[in-house]
């Protein structure tokens, strides 16, 4: 029974296998000339159908297709010369806008240069330097000398001395592009500083740095590297606002949080010798800030400050005059420091001198009276 049912089931995968592909089959016996024949036909019909429905296109019976997609010639893609020359021969200046690179700022310059040369020559003609010499000719041959890593700018306006008409001529170098782009990056910059009344100067002073200083800072931490912090960021006339509180709140402070910085109601009472040490460190603030910048008293005031709470100092850079008048003080009392070090050098040497020349004397003294004792004896 197992046997037949083995049997049956190879007779019906043969029966399928012979209606799929032409195979024969003792149902459909094979035909000479015609079997191969018909199945070559369904299978190139069957493939064939299965691309059409694939490229989404219906062909009934056995029609070939033409082409497919894949036999669709691709665009090549134009260099920058060429889309170049195709935009220049519409040149309008009004409106035109180089477009041969993916860059934004590098199409902006290339723009820029392009209108000047025609502002020099409506023609386009130009005078480049080459390995043969100094050449005359037409803007795209120059252009199609220009590196990857180049770009070009104007040296100077040749004129032909010669001709009655005095046509002029743009001198093309190359330069290059890194640099060239950086200087047009930071022109448009400040062209725009200009347009919306602003300037770099004006931005940069209302930017405010907060700096952190903990309670818990040791004195040599606050005097050399906090120090060297504050004075950097006033030297680059830059508002100060300096918090202190613990080390632990100044580590969950945040943007947010300094916004809505209050004075007050922070911590809990601290004891005589924490109160001393953070007088100490408030103390050293405050007469740094006296020499070095100018403190807000709008925004604060130092009689109200308490301790054992967080502190915010908001402080302004010098004034140029003032500046020079506490440098020039600083200047009068390093003379004066140094005067009194050289004073204090001088009466040491004296000193010196003199303890040298009592113990020669007493030396002296010693020797004759020990020669007086041997003759004695």
């Amino acid at each position: 029974m197992l046997r037949g049912t083995v049997q049956s089931l190879l007779r019906g995968a043969s029966r399928s296998y012979a209606s799929y592909s032409g195979t024969p089959s003792k149902k459909a016996p094979f035909k000479k000339g015609k079997g191969l024949k018909s199945s070559l036909e369904r299978s190139s019909s069957f493939h064939e159908n299965n691309q059409a429905k694939v490229s989404g296109i219906h062909i009934p019976g056995n029609t070939h297709l033409n082409h497919t997609p894949s036999d669709t010639p691709r665009e090549k893609k134009q260099t920058p010369l060429q889309v170049l020359k195709h935009q220049l021969q519409s040149f309008d200046p009004e409106t035109f806008q180089c477009k041969v690179s993916a860059s934004e700022s590098e199409n902006g310059y290339l723009t820029e240069m392009i209108k000047r040369v025609h502002e020099i020559n409506p023609h386009f003609h130009v005078v480049f330097k080459t390995e043969s010499g100094i050449q005359q000719g037409p803007f795209s041959a120059f252009f199609n000398k220009v590196k990857d890593n180049e770009t070009f700018d104007i040296l100077t306006v040749k004129k032909e001395d010669d001709n009655p008409e005095g046509r002029s001529f743009p001198f093309l170098v190359t330069v290059n592009k890194v640099d060239a782009l950086k200087s047009y990056r930071d022109k448009m910059s400040v062209e725009l500083n200009k347009k919306f009344g602003r300037t770099v100067e004006k931005k940069r002073s209302t930017n405010i740095k907060y700096v952190k200083v903990s309670w818990s800072i040791n004195q040599f931490d606050l005097e050399s590297q906090k120090t060297n912090e504050i004075l950097s960021l006033l030297k680059k006339k830059t508002k100060l606002a300096i918090i202190i509180d613990t080390k632990e709140a100044l580590e969950r402070l945040n943007l947010t949080s300094i916004n809505n910085f209050e004075m007050g109601k922070s911590h809990s009472s601290i004891n005589d010798l924490e109160r001393i040490k953070r007088e100490k460190i408030l103390t050293y603030l405050l007469k740094l800030f006296e020499e070095k910048a100018v403190i807000d008293s709008s925004k604060t005031n130092v009689s109200q400050f308490d301790l054992s709470e967080k502190i915010m100092i908001n402080v302004s850079p010098l004034a140029p005059q003032a500046q020079a008048q506490t440098e020039t003080q600083a200047t009068a009392d390093n003379d004066a420091n140094t005067k009194k070090s050289k004073s204090k050098m001088s009466r040491q040497e004296k000193q010196k001198l003199r303890e040298q020349q009592k113990k020669a004397e007493i030396e002296e003294k010693r020797r004759l009276f020990e020669e007086s004792q041997r003759k004695l004896h």
